[in-house]
């Protein structure tokens, strides 16, 4: 990755980083050491794969949190998507809520690692 293309990439991941920090709240410590394998396949991602899941997880917090405790059952579709993308999106939309702040968590720890000046915002 280029010097450019990693500057571009923190500015995108740090606000996400924020958000997953909050919606995470009191469960970041507790996730801290936790599943070791997920976290080895984030790894395994590209930087534009973890740019996208992680964009992906956001739009699923905001719309459960915009949705009350019934939480959002799909999406709004975009053109700007793949099919496959789509799918994925709903894929993280139909999560039980403890597998995806799970998931939520994984993220947030790839994003830390992968980009150490956010572990400190």
């Amino acid at each position: 990755m280029t010097k450019s293309a990693d500057i571009d990439a923190w500015a995108e991941a740090r606000p996400q980083r924020g958000t997953l920090r909050r919606y995470l709240s009191g469960s970041i410590d507790e996730t801290a050491n936790a599943r070791p394998t997920a976290r080895e396949r984030l790894s395994l991602l590209t930087s534009k794969q973890l740019e996208e899941l992680t964009h992906d997880a956001c739009d699923v917090i905001r719309a459960r949190l915009a949705a009350g405790p019934d939480g959002a059952s799909a999406l709004p579709e975009s053109p700007h998507f793949h099919p496959k993308r789509t799918e994925a999106r709903q894929k993280l939309c139909a999560m039980r809520e403890n597998h995806f702040k799970d998931l939520c968590g994984d993220v947030y720890f790839e994003l830390g690692r992968r980009y150490p000046h956010l572990a400190v915002s």
